[in-house]
């Protein structure tokens, strides 16, 4: 289990975190679903980004079963993104969003939403300031929201979600299933 370091800087991710992509492969050798599923979650949540993989790229890549498997979850990552994206498009043009949270659409929104999770996470927090009957029309908005930014990891225990603290600017919503885990479970000789 990996707790949050007192003396560190909330800002930085862990030291599980930043070795992630040598765990990967000790997981996948192990068979170790719920060790390879937390290397899986930040991997996807960083596949793209050149200072966090410049180390591993190369090794991810000539492990086709776990470069595939990161890929399909980038994709699904994305996917999610761009329903949030939607639903959040749809109530603004309805008009089913305050002015507050329209001026957060235009305002805080920098770069690319891959690299967002703060915003998502502004923008769902910022719902709760409101009266609840104002948003019976708009669910779903903050449903899918949600969606993008549940947590599923099961070691991490320092307490943040995405979108805060080292995981500002980190999603930890990629699912994989344990049928979709890169060796056979019916194997027993490995």
């Amino acid at each position: 289990m990996f707790k949050r370091d007192e003396e560190s800087d909330e800002s930085e991710p862990s030291e599980f975190v930043r070795r992630a992509g040598d765990v990967i492969f000790a997981a996948k050798k192990l068979r170790h679903p719920v060790l390879f599923r937390e290397c899986f979650i930040h991997l996807v949540a960083r596949l793209h980004d050149d200072d966090f993989l410049s180390i591993w790229l190369p090794a991810l890549r000539q492990d086709k079963d776990i470069w595939s498997l990161l890929n399909a979850g980038k994709s699904n990552l994305r996917q999610t993104i761009l329903r949030a994206q939607h639903a959040i498009l749809l109530a603004a043009i309805a008009g089913r969003l305050e002015k507050c949270l329209e001026e957060l659409i235009m305002s805080d929104f920098y770069g690319d939403p891959e690299d967002s999770a703060s915003f998502y996470k502004s923008f769902f927090d910022r719902r709760k300031q409101y009266r609840r009957d104002y948003y019976e029309g708009v669910d779903e908005t903050f449903a899918s929201v949600a969606k993008l930014l549940q947590s599923n990891l099961v070691l991490d225990r320092t307490g943040f979600g995405a979108g805060e603290g080292p995981y500002h600017d980190t999603y930890l919503c990629a699912e994989l299933e344990d049928e979709d885990m890169p060796w056979d479970a019916a194997e027993f000789d490995w």
